[in-house]
């Protein structure tokens, strides 16, 4: 059975004179709480070569404060429950981590479907990036 759920991706503007902005994560979730899940990057090498390693610092911050908000394994959420923060109102949890000037998300989104994590998986590779893995030494 498909399953309605809402997206919006974490941007981060590492020099607000200028206004670039990197996408810094996605969070997806179903608006009955029965489904969540969020990642961030983990390399930051766009940000510094827009806003140096000061934007660096600023931004890893920001990802450390959010993963905390966001603990979560899929079906175990927090911003989802009765009484917590929804994808509807993410702009109040920038103002509160990081100020509506630095780290913004876009408006919310909807999709339907049967499968939320290879959907996240999608999303989250053409609107943020893959994940990195650790290169293995050579032999």
């Amino acid at each position: 059975m498909k399953q309605p759920l809402r997206y919006a991706v974490a941007k981060f503007v590492p020099d607000p004179l200028r206004g670039e902005v990197v996408n810094l994560g996605l969070i997806m979730g179903a608006g009955d709480g029965s489904w969540f899940k969020a990642r961030f990057l983990r390399s930051f090498g766009k940000i510094e070569s827009v806003g140096g390693r000061g934007a660096v610092a600023y931004a890893k911050a920001l990802v450390r404060d959010l993963d905390a908000a966001v603990e979560q394994d899929e079906y175990q959420q927090r911003l989802f429950h009765v009484g917590s923060i929804g994808v509807e109102s993410l702009a109040d949890l920038a103002h509160e981590t990081g100020g509506a000037q630095t780290l913004i998300f876009s408006q919310p989104l909807a999709a339907l479907t049967d499968s939320p994590s290879e959907l996240f998986e999608g999303l989250y590779s053409q609107l943020v990036g893959r994940e990195r893995k650790r290169r293995e030494p050579s032999r």
